[in-house]
């Protein structure tokens, strides 16, 4: 020990305990530095230590040659029972005001550098955030040295607390005074530096003690910073997969609002050529009962002239008639031809104009026969029109078939709607909106069924209509001749055919009121999808919103026992410093004795305040709260007592001096 002091000793002073210190307790402040006020307050401490630890180190060395073989403390007892050694009496009494302060100082100057670590983290430290609901204040940075995590880069090169154990120790404040005490003593000098060795080495005992217990903390302190940087990566880890998942779940959700969009544009779609063809056909209807009332007419037209080729006929055959009886009269005439040569002449003119009457009749004839050739043309084109309007009529009712069709899919598409829909009975705030929904539904159902029924009822009458055309066509081909039975069957499909036109006209119009009312029942449905998805996508926001108030308050919760376990260790280490001042004031003599124990009963009163702080906080931690109102452990001030005591040690040390 002797050699080590000494080493020590021929170090530069440039190197002061502060700036080790410090460097020690604040190098995890990444890059801050102390004010200039309070290094160069720490430099002026610094001088009387390292002179007091050098002294201290020398006479150490010159005590540890004169060893005697009696125990120290025996020796210690004998002399203060002796009442001749007034002298020595009075040197022990000096030797032990002189260790005591030293033993004090030395724990003043460990409390100031725990003190200056205590600050400079509670500088740097960053404020924890607030819980979401709670109003109170954070807690104290008297336990900043928790959160090390923010101070990764300058734990590994921490230097030991051993290390410091020389510049740490203290020598009395005064050697000159312990010299001339020494040299006024004469023969007890002796005595007097084994009683100062056995008090020195006693601190510095104590003083080591704590040094490693300061080390082990240390150790342990590394080990917590270890876990902690472990649960940040896997924090970070968690988080990152987190993060994913909801991109990935973001991504899916966007996919399925795209596909949902395209089925709903296909589905307008085909609705809107569902309506197209509904009106193509409406549009048809009408058209094809004018075509037949034209065919008709043009019948009657036909009719007509049939009649007027039989007048025609009929003059034909008077005329062959009357050419007879003129030939007759011509015979008679050529008997006659000598006495009527004049009338013979007359009727040669007569019969030559006959002749160019029955000329322009014959002529006629041609005219009205190629009239009737033409008129059969017609008629013949008519009837492949008809013919092809019948293909077109087959056609819309196949068209009519595939609609048929398409409504039941869209009666199944309306079922697997219904089961969806019985599917999202769970939720008891929506059971209202789908009960209606699903009466929607029925009453769409019993209207398609109706639907249904009417088309069926549309379908039987246009085949009755086909067959009755199929037996009006034969009666027509079958009864020609009869020209009045024909006219007021023709008169009859005319009626028929206008009673047609009005019903096609009432069921295009029924058509198109149901075909808006099923839109509107669409638009119903997809209403009610869309609220749906929000819900669920609400309920899923909040669930997600519950989990993270829950890790938060796990987090919370954790801070609050870290923060907890780190106020009972330093409430252990402040009982222990009392414990020791109690000690050191007990060994004291009464006059030293009063001072000492008002100091015992502030620390004693302070370790009862912190007692009550930390029961308090653990109550807190332990309550079984909601993460919303969840009291913070009210701040326990620790730097506070820590000057506390140090002011009431200075004021010791000075009535001491007294």
């Amino acid at each position: 020990m002797p050699l080590a002091s000494a080493a020590r000793l021929k170090k530069p002073p440039s190197d002061p305990l502060v700036v080790r210190g410090e460097g020690l307790f604040s190098a995890g402040a990444k890059g801050r530095k102390p004010s200039i006020d309070r290094i160069e307050e720490e430099k002026k401490r610094e001088i009387p230590v390292r002179r007091r630890s050098s002294s201290v180190g020398i006479r150490g060395g010159e005590k540890e040659d004169v060893k005697e073989k009696k125990d120290r403390k025996e020796e210690h007892t004998h002399r203060v029972g002796d009442s001749s050694c007034d002298g020595c009496g009075k040197v022990h009494h000096g030797l032990l005001q002189l260790q005591y302060t030293q033993s004090l100082e030395q724990q003043i100057a460990l409390l100031e550098l725990e003190n200056n670590y205590l600050s400079h983290h509670s500088i740097v430290r960053p404020p924890p955030p607030p819980p979401p609901s709670s109003h109170h204040p954070p807690p104290s940075t008297f336990h900043s040295h928790v959160s090390l995590p923010h101070y990764p880069s300058a734990l590994p090169t921490r230097p030991l607390w051993t290390e410091m154990i020389p510049e740490v120790r203290e020598s009395p404040p005064s050697t000159g005074e312990r010299e001339g005490r020494r040299e006024k003593s004469g023969g007890f000098n002796d005595s007097g530096r084994r009683d100062g060795e056995e008090g020195v080495r006693g601190v510095r005992s104590s003083d080591t003690e704590l040094l490693h217990r300061l080390e082990e903390y240390s150790q342990k302190l590394l080990g917590l910073e270890r876990k902690l940087k472990e649960k940040m990566r896997e924090s970070r880890s968690k988080e990152e997969s987190i993060n994913s998942l909801q991109s990935r779940l973001r991504e899916i959700e966007g996919n399925l609002n795209t596909k949902t969009d395209s089925d709903a544009q296909q589905k307008r779609a085909l609705m809107e050529e569902i309506l197209d063809l509904q009106r193509r056909l409406d549009e048809l209807t009408p058209i094809l009962a004018q075509k037949e009332g034209l065919i008709a007419r043009l019948e009657n037209e036909k009719d007509e002239l049939a009649v007027k080729m039989r007048g025609i006929q009929s003059e034909n055959s008077h005329l062959q008639i009357r050419l007879s009886d003129r030939g007759r009269e011509e015979l008679m005439r050529v008997e006659q031809e000598e006495e009527r040569r004049r009338e013979r002449q007359r009727m040669e003119m007569i019969m030559r104009e006959k002749e160019g009457e029955i000329d322009a009749a014959r002529n006629r004839d041609r005219v009205h026969i190629e009239e009737m050739t033409r008129m059969k043309r017609e008629v013949r084109e008519e009837e492949m029109k008809r013919s092809q309007q019948k293909t077109m009529i087959d056609k819309l009712t196949e068209e009519n078939g595939k609609l048929v069709k398409e409504c039941s899919r869209l009666s199944a598409e309306v079922s697997r709607l219904e089961i969806r829909a019985e599917h999202a009975e769970r939720d008891n705030q929506l059971r209202h909106i789908e009960k209606e929904a699903s009466r929607e539904l029925a009453e769409l159902k019993d209207r398609e069924n109706t639907l249904r029924i009417e088309l069926a009822q549309a379908q039987e009458s246009l085949h009755a209509e086909r067959e009755c055309s199929t037996l009006l066509q034969n009666q027509l081909k079958e009864e020609s001749t009869r020209e009045g039975e024909i006219r007021d069957v023709r008169a009859r499909m005319e009626r028929e055919l206008e009673a047609l036109h009005a019903l096609s006209k009432s069921l295009s119009a029924e058509n198109t009121t149901l075909r808006q009312e099923k839109l509107t029942q669409e638009e119903t449905i997809d209403s009610l999808k869309k609220k749906l998805m929000d819900k669920d996508r609400l309920a899923h926001d909040q669930t997600e919103k519950l989990r993270d108030s829950e890790r938060k308050y796990e987090d919370a919760m954790a801070r609050v026992e870290e923060e907890t376990s780190a106020q009972r260790q330093r409430t252990i280490e402040l009982e222990e410093l009392g414990q020791k001042l109690k000690d050191l004031s007990e060994s004291l003599p009464r006059s030293t004795h009063n001072s000492a124990t008002t100091s015992k009963d502030v620390m004693s009163s302070r370790s009862h305040e912190l007692h009550r702080s930390m029961e308090l906080s653990h109550r807190w931690t332990h309550s079984r709260a909601s993460p919303c109102s969840v009291p913070h452990p009210p701040p326990y001030q620790g730097r506070a007592t820590i000057d506390e005591v140090i002011e009431m040690t200075r004021s010791a040390l000075g009535t001491i001096h007294q």
